[in-house]
Formats: C-alpha cells, structure tokens, sequence
C-alpha cells in the first residue's frame, strides 16, 4: 500500500513537470510568433516607405 501512495505521488510531479514544460513551451511559441509579426511589419513598413521590397 505504501509502495502504491509513493508511485501516485511520483506520477503527480511528473505531471506538474509537464504542465511546468508546456507553460513555458507556450510562452517561448508566443514570443516567437511576435517577434516574427513584429519584424515583418517593421520590414514591410520599411519597404514601402524606400519604395523597394515587398508591400
């Protein structure tokens, strides 16, 4: 019976961990996806502003 308590508790942090690993996988995605957005609107404001490049 012990054995089987100390193998949930176990389980139980191993699944926090993966909450934990996905949280942070989730924000460094979003991040990621901003920066691109971000820099493309820069480049293209850039662009059209010189009159060469996209947009």
């Amino acid at each position: 019976m012990k054995n089987l308590n100390e193998l949930g508790l176990v389980e139980m942090r191993q699944a926090e961990m993966h909450k934990v690993e996905g949280g942070v996988f989730a924000l460094m995605a979003i991040g990621f996806a901003a920066g691109l957005l971000f820099s493309y609107f820069m480049f293209k404001n850039e662009g059209s502003a010189s009159g060469n490049g996209p947009g």
